[in-house]
């Protein structure tokens, strides 16, 4: 998927490829309303920008980003030294949202 590409930044950090977010049924079923006439199951692409990735879940809420980096060591590393919390070689967390990196 395309979309806007970030700024220059000491992450390295190029752009969000995915959003998950979860949903609950009837949040699911307000979003394919709103998406018509297109229709999807777990995931939608939209012509620009990231894609939408839907899980189960009690609650609305952004679960993690799949965000692309020139370095996912040097994305993670800027990340931590700054607050976020390292969750494994390619991924951050700060409160519930995680960042997950690709190169």
């Amino acid at each position: 998927t395309s979309g806007p590409v970030a700024p220059k930044n000491r992450a390295g950090i190029q752009s969000v490829s995915s959003i998950h977010v979860g949903m609950n049924d009837g949040q699911k079923q307000l979003m394919r309303k709103l998406l018509v006439p297109a229709q999807w199951i777990d995931s939608f692409n939209f012509p620009e920008g990231p894609t939408l990735v839907v899980s189960p879940a009690e609650h609305l809420a952004i679960k993690t980003l799949d965000v692309r980096a020139d370095n996912v060591a040097t994305a993670v590393k800027t990340l931590t030294e700054v607050g976020f919390n390292q969750i494994n070689g390619n991924s951050v967390q700060i409160g519930s949202l995680k960042l997950a990196f690709s190169d």
